[in-house]
């Protein structure tokens, strides 16, 4: 978007956010300027103010179904101003002039350096990247622990799982020997994408075993017995519904032997 299509007074809005703030909410603010500063710059190093507003315009109306700001109003260009005043101060961002003199900024670090810790009231911004040596150290032993708890939780939940599974297989098996595994289990869940359309029996192994194979966390194992539980209900009825569709689809009942030879002595 060029700026000459703008208002001259927008870019001076920007301009002010940059310097004052605005505004600031939460105890998560630092992680949420820092998620939003990824999500603007997408895959660029460089932005100029016009890409920034309308980048920013663009995902708070996909994180916020309520926010309605665009390119074309100052309030957006004071809100893409104040991320970028927050971005600066937690040295995520530099400012630095383009090629032909132009305004913008530079990203400095693509990764998180600000994630948010802890549920309900006890939800808050913690600094994991970017801390003094000694600091940082401590940190990533913490984040060492916690990945190996996680990792140990999960594993744990995908054996936990494994009776649960074979029963959902097994039953809808039986209520539809003729049941494909459906397309959602691969695009949402963790069967593999060549398993998508075989048939069910031809590859229960595999089904059985696809959280293993794929190491999902915890929360995908619940989604998954979720998925296999859908699919076992919609079995019980397709045996009856294809019946039901066959017997529409026959161009006329079938004349019983006896029926036959009494309308042919008729004739």
């Amino acid at each position: 978007m060029a700026e000459t299509a703008i208002a001259p007074s927008f870019p001076a809005t920007f301009d002010a956010a940059v310097i004052t703030g605005g505004y600031q909410t939460e105890t998560c603010w630092n992680a949420y300027v820092n998620g939003d500063t990824l999500c603007v710059w997408e895959f660029d190093d460089w932005l100029p103010r016009g890409k920034i507003v309308e980048r920013y315009s663009d995902w708070m109306q996909a994180r916020f179904t309520k926010y309605k700001g665009t390119p074309d109003q100052p309030r957006t260009w004071g809100d893409a101003g104040n991320l970028i005043h927050h971005a600066l101060r937690l040295g995520i961002i530099e400012e630095q002039a383009g090629p032909d003199g132009e305004r913008g900024w530079r990203l400095l670090h693509r990764e998180m350096r600000w994630v948010v810790e802890g549920t309900g009231h006890r939800k808050q911004a913690v600094q994991v990247r970017g801390l003094p040596p000694s600091e940082q150290a401590a940190r990533d032993r913490k984040e060492e622990a916690l990945a190996k708890l996680r990792a140990t939780l999960d594993r744990k939940a995908r054996a936990k799982a494994d009776p649960e599974i074979a029963r959902l297989v097994e039953s809808t098996l039986r209520y539809d020997p003729d049941t494909v595994v459906p397309e959602r289990w691969s695009t949402r869940g963790p069967a593999p994408a060549w398993t998508v359309g075989t048939r069910l029996d031809a590859c229960a192994g595999v089904v059985r075993k696809a959280h293993h194979a794929a190491e999902i966390d915890r929360h995908a194992v619940t989604d998954w017995i979720r998925a296999l539980k859908h699919e076992q209900c919609c079995a019980m009825g397709r045996p009856r519904r294809r019946a039901a569709e066959r017997a529409a689809q026959s161009p006329h009942a079938e004349i019983p032997e006896d029926d036959t030879a009494a309308l042919e002595a008729l004739l």
